[in-house]
């Protein structure tokens, strides 16, 4: 049992601690290269635009890894996701510590996003899964907490080693911190939960996220070099919107076949002869609630602020 008499056992504290600081070092590694932009840019002698592609490309890439989460935690376990995610991310660190060009960066840090990018989701289900409901809330807020510092604390630390000791070293540090997480999920990491060998992922919808918000991103980038009537500009937000459209509507069809299914599964024989097809990959069900909406929607609004400022003042 992981909690006994109102207490954590020591194995689950020691795995929930470990989580929550894999967790904290993704959220640290957003924000933490926007105070080096400026000398990455004269470095490679590339536009202020292109440059910011380091962060949006990795914050872009973690949302993307959140749905797919939901395939993965059912799919593997909490040791293998977490292990194969450390070993992506302090690989794209090493990579982007020692890369000679900014595309070979840019793939760094983009591994360094399919690294840390389900570490979020792993942490909250894992506290589902510990916890009994009456405590879920306390531990959660626990957790945001620490999560919340994070982001705050990145830029600050990022600056001062481009100050002091160049911008790889960001890279260098990340990767020694990578390494690092890598044995503590080795060696100090349980399983929670169940895992499902059949359970399927809809990497379509994977690619439709990818080519909406993709595309958006690369049109609105392109509007410093092109006029809006280039097709380099309304061509790729275009593709963008259609790709999300596309995505939206696919899952909505999903989320009906799938609650369709399973209300005619009624009893055992009848689920054991029928196949129920997999849940959406994002289930926009929830939305339909007002207070969840206005929620995402008041917190979506005050981090696209603050990942603004945080990218924009160090530039300017």
């Amino acid at each position: 049992e992981s909690y006994v008499n109102g207490h954590l056992s020591r194995v689950a504290l020691a795995s929930l601690a470990i989580l929550t600081f894999i967790t904290f070092v993704g959220n640290f590694t957003q924000l933490q290269l926007s105070a080096a932009l400026p000398t990455i840019v004269s470095e490679f002698g590339i536009s202020v635009t292109t440059g910011q592609w380091l962060t949006s490309i990795f914050q872009l890439v973690m949302g993307v890894m959140v749905p797919l989460t939901a395939f993965l935690t059912r799919r593997f376990t909490t040791r293998q996701i977490v292990i194969v995610s450390m070993t992506v991310f302090a690989v794209g660190s090493l990579l982007a510590w020692v890369g000679p060009t900014f595309l070979v960066v840019l793939a760094g840090r983009l591994l360094e996003a399919v690294g840390t990018g389900v570490m979020w989701p792993v942490l909250q289900i894992t506290v589902f899964s510990i916890y009994p409901l009456s405590r879920r809330g306390m531990a959660m807020g626990a957790v945001g907490m620490a999560m919340s510092v994070a982001p705050a604390l990145g830029p600050t630390f990022g600056g001062f080693q481009t100050d002091s000791f160049g911008w790889r070293s960001i890279f260098f540090t990340l990767t020694m911190i990578g390494v690092f997480c890598l044995l503590l999920a080795i060696f100090g990491l349980r399983n929670f939960g169940t895992t499902d060998d059949h359970a399927k992922a809809d990497f379509f919808s994977v690619a439709m996220s990818v080519l909406g918000f993709g595309g958006l991103m690369f049109g609105f980038t392109n509007i410093e070099s092109y006029a809006p009537s280039n097709p380099m500009v309304w061509g790729a937000m275009l593709v963008g919107l259609c790709g999300i459209v596309w995505f939206v509507v696919r899952q909505v069809r999903r989320a009906k076949a799938y609650t369709v299914a399973v209300r005619q599964s009624v009893d055992e024989s009848d689920t054991a002869q029928r196949t129920t097809p997999e849940p959406p990959l994002l289930d926009l069900g929830v939305l339909r609630n007002r207070s969840f909406t206005v929620g995402t929607i008041c917190a979506a609004l005050s981090f696209f602020a603050f990942s603004s400022i945080m990218v924009i003042m160090p530039l300017y």
